[in-house]
């Protein structure tokens, strides 16, 4: 991901990876946090805050402020998992499919254990 964007001269390697970290660390922190929004949307969210983490970097180290916006665009895509949140948000992923978490438990009993064979049964 660094070298696409280090590719594109957008933004110097301190910046990007002021950028980087921000974006990455960030953004997960505030998704802990607060998130009122469904995990599809969430890939959109992490490229405004970016964005705008890219203006700020560019604004403290004196940068070009439209390139950086583009590289803080393009790194919130990258660490939110953009092709992830386009699938889910045009209804690539199944909605029908229950979660793996059950609300309906069920109850573990012990194997119970054969002298004879020396094995275990149900």
């Amino acid at each position: 991901m660094m070298e696409i964007i280090k590719s594109l001269n957008l933004i110097d390697n301190a910046g990007l990876t002021i950028l980087i970290l921000i974006c990455s660390m960030g953004f997960t922190a505030l998704t802990k946090v607060v998130t009122p929004l469904e995990n599809k949307y969430l890939p959109f969210v992490s490229m405004i805050f970016g964005t705008i983490v890219g203006i700020l970097v560019a604004i403290i180290l004196h940068e070009n402020i439209g390139r950086a916006a583009i590289a803080g665009l393009l790194v919130g895509g990258f660490t939110s998992g953009l092709y992830a949140g386009v699938k889910g948000s045009l209804g690539g992923y199944d909605s029908s499919v229950k979660d793996t978490i059950s609300d309906d438990l069920t109850e573990v009993k012990t194997p119970k254990y054969n002298q004879e064979n020396n094995t275990r049964r149900n």
